[in-house]
């Protein structure tokens, strides 16, 4: 079989290229395209060679060797893991390849297709990232306990605590149970715990009066950042799986992050 040498080069580059992309998008890491072409290149270098030469070209050591410095050129500090990435990507492709080669595809819709996959993979990663940053957790600390649940933003939360004046974050009983003392019963008003407050809680179902403290420590979490707020925790007698918490807790994250849409 008679390969043209600049068409080898080319493919060889590009499915580097997307071998590169797929690791930086598994993998979470920069993606820059004009070093993913460099490293590419070196890639296609060394597929050429060892398709000429042979011997030792084709040995495993070579092969991570060539890996390790495309993802050296890619990435940079991050070369160690994202290099086992690449070439995680590159076997995919290549098995890929084969198989849409042995079906009777041609080269250039092998190549289209390789590059469609690589990018609805990168995508779909993409959007689990967002979904990931998305979801907030609250860490709630007492008494040497935690509890952590999701968290809901609630802008018709209004509840004060104390003279303070301390937003107060809603938690159904069920998520904040790990931080209840001994005998706390929600429904016998005379176990209110030592150093807790009973406030006046307005819901669809009515006016409600709820068990209400001021945490050792509560935070916000999000996206592997965490933000510690100043707030009370009430504690309610009503289904659900998330918290509710007022804007005004949102917003030293927000100035934070410098953007008002994300928590």
């Amino acid at each position: 079989m008679r390969v043209r040498g600049e068409a080898f080069l080319l493919i060889n580059a590009w499915m580097d290229f997307l071998a590169l992309w797929l690791a930086a998008c598994v993998g979470r890491r920069h993606f820059r395209p004009l070093r993913a072409a460099a490293a590419s290149v070196l890639g296609a270098g060394y597929a050429l060679a060892a398709w000429t030469l042979g011997g030792v070209w084709r040995g495993l050591p070579a092969l991570a060797a060539a890996g390790l410095g495309m993802a050296w050129i890619a990435f940079g500090r991050d070369a160690g893991v994202a290099s086992v990435l690449t070439f995680t990507g590159g076997l995919m492709l290549s098995g890929a390849a084969a198989w849409l080669t042995g079906q009777g595809m041609g080269t250039a819709g092998v190549t289209l297709l390789c590059g469609a996959a690589a990018a609805a993979v990168c995508a779909l990663t993409r959007r689990r990232a967002v979904r990931g940053r998305g979801r907030i957790q609250l860490i709630l600390t007492a008494g040497g306990k935690t509890a952590r649940m999701p968290v809901l933003r609630d802008s018709g939360n209004l509840l004060r605590f104390g003279g303070g004046g301390l937003p107060v974050i809603a938690a159904p009983e069920k998520l904040i149970r790990p931080l209840l003392p001994p005998g706390t019963d929600l429904r016998d008003l005379a176990t209110l715990p030592r150093g807790w407050r009973l406030i006046r809680v307005r819901t669809a179902a009515g006016v409600k009066t709820a068990m209400a403290f001021v945490p050792d420590a509560a935070a916000l979490r999000r996206g592997g950042k965490t933000y510690p707020v100043r707030a009370a925790a009430a504690v309610m007698d009503m289904p659900g799986r998330y918290a509710l918490a007022p804007d005004s807790l949102f917003r030293p994250a927000e100035e934070k992050e410098g953007s008002h849409a994300g928590l």
